[in-house]
């Protein structure tokens, strides 16, 4: 709601993760990928988006499958989330928030449609996959077919909540706000990791066909990711 108040001072993700609460685990070898979405409001979270794509992509051939999970306790959500292939979050409201960031932090590859108030401030830079209602179909194809992408994704996810949001990267930021607001003392992010100016913007692409799409670099990558996504014309 920040774009909607007269005055704006700080704008940050305030989402703190557990990062030895949550590790990443091996996921055991099989034949399908498992993609796991856990929507609290189906269309808010752009879930027929999802089913539809996930139907496009098992027509031409890719082998996956699609847990949902809603209404479970906590801790069987977690356990769920934990052997995900890849986290699938939401599709039509252009921000991330703490699923996202759970995900990440089990080391997960996670897809969430991302507007640009997202992808251009640079706070907000971790490396989720822009996919929209749109490109969603494309964005699973390659995922699915080309697995180090996966991987590569999935470890700089668990890499960039250990940096930005583990609880002593977010510790620092409110430390040095409360310093300001109740010593007087100056309001100097610039020294924090979570603020750090080897942050960037994202490119506002939405074509997966296109390197700066990905949020990790894939050039070795690219004919297999194009020829993947070709599979589903």
């Amino acid at each position: 709601m920040a774009r909607l108040l007269p005055r704006n001072d700080l704008l940050f993700k305030v989402f703190p993760i557990d990062c030895d609460e949550l590790r990443p685990r091996e996921s055991p070898p099989r034949d399908r990928v498992k993609i796991v979405h856990a929507p609290n409001h189906r269309n808010v979270k752009g879930t027929p988006f999802l089913l539809d794509a996930i139907d496009k992509v098992q027509a031409s051939g890719f082998s996956c499958e699609l847990v949902m999970v809603e209404r479970v306790p906590r801790s069987q959500a977690l356990e769920l989330f934990a052997d995900a292939d890849i986290i699938a979050d939401q599709f039509c409201m252009g921000a991330w928030a703490q699923f996202a960031l759970e995900g990440m932090a089990l080391g997960k590859p996670v897809l969430a449609y991302l507007d640009q108030e997202s992808l251009g401030d640079p706070v907000f830079n971790v490396p989720i996959v822009n996919a929209t209602a749109e490109n969603l179909a494309a964005v699973l194809a390659a995922m699915i077919g080309v697995p180090e992408l996966r991987t590569r994704i999935a470890a700089a996810s668990r890499d960039s909540v250990e940096r930005y949001h583990s609880v002593a990267a977010l510790g620092e930021v409110w430390s040095r706000l409360y310093r300001h607001v109740w010593a007087g003392e100056s309001l100097d992010f610039s020294g924090t990791a979570h603020f750090s100016p080897e942050r960037t913007a994202r490119s506002f692409t939405e074509d997966p066909l296109d390197e700066d799409f990905w949020p990790v670099p894939v050039r070795d990558l690219a004919p297999r990711i194009e020829a993947a996504i070709r599979r589903l014309s």
